[in-house]
């Protein structure tokens, strides 16, 4: 007995010793878990079975589930409220058999529902879809198609469980024709005629459902190909470009086209692709190029379509190339025009190759004009009253090109009428002024003048601002004012401007209008510039020095035939000078003249850099870049010096002689013409330009 207590006692012990290390951590049962085999959608055909496994993990119990059929869970418990939602058989606790309902009106989806038996909180759900059996909706007949060109025709069918399977179940299909996935009939027809074959389509249901259709389709032959353009070919010119189209009627494209033989040298054969708006693009010959050799050529084209199979066609032909006739000008004069008044007039040619390129050299057309390049045509609207010569060339398309030129004058008469006259000067234009100011006539200090102005074309300006920049800046002064415009496209102009404090100030300017309509503006002071200037004993005291310039289009129309210069620039001494002035200070004199123009220190500190900011220099302007031509003499070849009142010199536009001062140059009003022309100074007139000092 003892024995046997220590024997339990040890055992207590033990099983005291395993609780005490982790018999006290006890766990629950796993949880359980449902699948439903198949897990995904199931679809059937109306009266098909299937059966379905519920795989349950961690049933202890083994009790397997519930199988529950529904349609709507919204209802407690979830129901069926739908006339059949199929029915279940062979029903055990992991396994079922659903059969789908039948005498639908279209798909049911229902859920098979699966309910652990020992804990019924846990549940899974099936989808399974009936849908009504196969039934083709493309009826016949089906569209007709073309051999060579390709078809493509799509079978529909509605219902039956997917994946549907096509196939043809008696007859055939056209020649080159097969049915594919989804029910597309596609290919391209190799042969023609009626083909009559049955569709059967089949659903992947166990047992598929399959439904058939007949069909028939008519396959048209290709339309014969031939070469519709016909021999001779027109015929073309050496140095000409040359291009031909051959064309085809008929046939399936994409065509392809070859040449046979040789074309006339220079030209070449392509193949020219247009779509037209058609899906199906069209190829034609194109013959191309410019012709070297005169003669006539006979070839060969061929072409072949894409029927199956091919037709092939061949057609000769003749190209005569010819040699041009001699490219002459049948315009023999031009007609007048009248200033502000539209021109136009059209300078013909014939013979060489067109197209035809014009254009004017040597020579200018009267300001205001312009030549059109390609057509001959000369229009615009004459800003100058004169005569302007020139010499119009037109070139042919030759290779290399033949040129002829025809010399015309077109005279500009003068408009009487005044009105017709402003409409010159209409519409906005942008201006900025520069020069050189003085305060109390000591200290010099450049002034700049930017604004925009609206003249009516009347005589008026209606509105403009500017903004000065003098020993001071004004931005945005208002000014109204008028103008005048004479026949020679030279004008002036008088500006009322509003100053800060609606004082008013009086602009006066002189302006031309250029051959582009712009106007050249000058400022017309000739109380506000004076200067001092030492030249040895020589003192000009009450003088200045004017600049005066002359545009390109003036001097041709007086002729000048050696100017090749938009503008000319000359200067003239004005004022006063010593009586008694000796030879050596005249010439020291006119030294600093030249230094003005040309930027040379000299003794007069003031100079600066001269005028090369302003005017582009010439040689010839200034005779070989000296204006001192002897002791005694201010001479300025190519251009007219002309008195002016009792102020010194002016340019004359319609004379260019050299003019010369007399020995008596230092005495008021003395100067005279070197030439011969008296009564120069009854037709002078000022053109000063941007900058007096």
């Amino acid at each position: 007995m003892k024995q046997s207590s220590v024997i339990l006692t040890l055992i207590c012990a033990i099983a005291a010793a395993f609780l005490s290390s982790g018999c006290n951590k006890s766990s629950g049962p796993a949880a359980i878990a449902i699948t439903i085999m198949p897990s995904t959608t199931v679809t059937l055909d109306e009266g098909e079975s299937y059966t379905f496994t519920a795989q349950v993990k961690n049933d202890t119990s083994n009790t397997g589930v519930t199988w529950i059929l529904y349609n709507d869970k919204t209802t407690v418990p979830v129901s069926c409220t739908i006339p059949s939602c199929g029915t279940l058989s062979n029903i055990t606790n992991y396994n079922v058999t659903y059969t789908a309902p039948t005498g639908l009106l279209g798909s049911v989806k229902v859920s098979l529902q699966a309910t652990s038996n020992s804990q019924e909180s846990i549940t899974t759900v099936a989808t399974v879809t009936t849908v009504l059996p196969p039934m083709i909706t493309t009826l016949p007949p089906l569209p007709s198609g073309q051999n060579g060109v390709a078809y493509s025709q799509t079978i529909s069918v509605t219902g039956g469980v997917t994946p549907l399977v096509y196939s043809v179940s008696s007859g055939s299909l056209p020649a080159g024709l097969h049915v594919g996935a989804g029910g597309v009939i596609s290919g391209t027809p190799s042969a023609s005629g009626t083909s009559q074959f049955t569709l059967k389509v089949a659903d992947s249901g166990v047992p598929p459902v399959a439904v058939s259709q007949a069909y028939t389709i008519t396959v048209a032959p290709a339309p014969p190909l031939s070469i519709a353009t016909t021999s001779p070919l027109p015929q073309g010119v050496v140095g000409s470009a040359y291009n031909e189209t051959i064309a085809s009627n008929g046939g399936i494209p994409p065509l392809t086209w070859s040449l046979i033989g040789a074309l006339p040298p220079g030209l070449t054969f392509t193949v020219n692709t247009t779509t037209g708006g058609s899906t199906t693009p069209v190829t034609t010959g194109e013959i191309s190029g410019i012709p070297l050799s005169a003669g006539t050529f006979t070839f060969s084209v061929q072409v072949y379509d894409s029927s199956i199979p091919e037709q092939l066609v061949t057609a000769a032909f003749s190209l005569t190339i010819n040699t041009p006739s001699p490219l002459k000008i049948t315009t023999a004069s031009l007609p007048g025009g009248t200033t502000a008044l539209g021109y136009s007039a059209v300078v013909q040619a014939t013979g060489g190759a067109a197209p035809y390129t014009w254009n004017v050299a040597p020579g200018l057309l009267p300001p205001g004009l312009t030549l059109n390049p390609s057509s001959g045509t000369i229009t615009g609207t004459p800003i100058r009253a004169g005569t302007s010569e020139f010499t119009v060339t037109v070139a042919d398309a030759e290779q290399p090109a033949a040129s002829v030129s025809m010399n015309y004058s077109i005279v500009i008469a003068g408009n009487t009428d005044v009105l017709q006259q402003y409409q010159l000067f209409d519409g906005p234009y942008a201006f900025l002024f520069t020069g050189y100011g003085k305060f109390n006539s000591i200290t010099t200090f450049p002034e700049v003048i930017a604004g925009i102005m609206n003249p009516s074309g009347n005589g008026a300006i209606s509105s403009g601002t500017e903004d000065v920049s003098s020993n001071g800046f004004l931005p945005g002064l208002a000014f109204t004012g008028n103008y005048s415009i004479g026949t020679d496209g030279r004008g002036s102009m008088m500006l009322t401007v509003i100053g800060p404090s609606g004082q008013k100030l009086m602009q006066s300017y002189q302006f031309a209008l250029d051959a582009e309509g712009n106007g050249q503006f000058v400022e017309d002071d000739a109380m506000n510039a004076l200067a001092l200037l030492g030249a040895g004993n020589a003192v000009l005291d009450t003088g200045r020095l004017q600049f005066v310039a002359v545009d390109r289009a003036l001097h041709q129309r007086a002729g000048s035939q050696n100017s090749q210069t938009f503008v000319a620039v000359v200067f003239g001494l004005v004022g006063n000078l010593d009586g008694n002035v000796q030879p050596r200070a005249r010439r020291a004199m006119l030294h600093q003249v030249k230094s003005l123009v040309d930027g040379v220190d000299g003794s007069n500190q003031k100079v600066g850099t001269g005028l090369g900011q302003f005017f582009r220099r010439r040689e010839h302007e200034f005779g070989h870049a000296d204006p001192v031509v002897g002791i005694d003499a201010l001479h300025i070849v190519g251009e007219v010096v002309a008195v002016h009142g009792n102020f010194g010199m002016t340019v004359r536009a319609e004379q260019f002689r050299a003019f010369e001062a007399d020995g008596a140059i230092a005495e008021r009003g003395a100067f005279r013409a070197a030439g011969d022309d008296a009564d120069v100074l009854r037709h002078s007139s000022q053109w000063p330009l941007i900058i007096d000092q």
